[in-house]
């Protein structure tokens, strides 16, 4: 199984919307592009579900907005996943014959292999 740990809020890192003064606007990604079969296949199955939309940006452009905001497409992504969230890893080490995923407060979490997504200077600090 997969466990997801994310130290933000809610999904979505670089795809996300925000709410203020009574307007919504995306920010970071504000819309997104494949070319790659998989994440072809991964936004068709975004698109039929309504969590993602075409936007033709240009005569001849196409890119797909999440709908109704880019939040929708990272949840529909996390779908069917363990996600832990607002938890922030301080250190990722050996940890017997697994990797052992540390927060403030000590082991949270082990597994075989981990995907990590942080820039190059927190892995680096996270590895250390």
């Amino acid at each position: 199984s997969v466990l997801v740990i994310d130290k933000g809020r809610r999904l979505g890192g670089r795809v996300s919307t925000r709410r203020q003064d009574g307007f919504v606007f995306n920010h970071g990604a504000q819309f997104v592009t494949a070319k790659g079969t998989e994440f072809v296949s991964l936004l068709a199955m975004a698109k039929t579900a309504g969590s993602i939309k075409d936007w033709q940006v240009s005569d001849n452009k196409i890119v797909q907005i999440g709908a109704p905001t880019m939040r929708d497409l990272p949840q529909f992504m996390a779908t069917g996943l363990m996600i832990r969230q607002q938890t922030e890893i301080i250190q990722i080490a050996h940890h017997g014959e697994h990797i052992g995923f540390f927060d403030k407060d000590g082991l949270i979490a082990t597994g075989h292999r981990a995907i990590i997504t942080a820039p190059a200077a927190q892995t680096g600090k996270l590895l250390a």
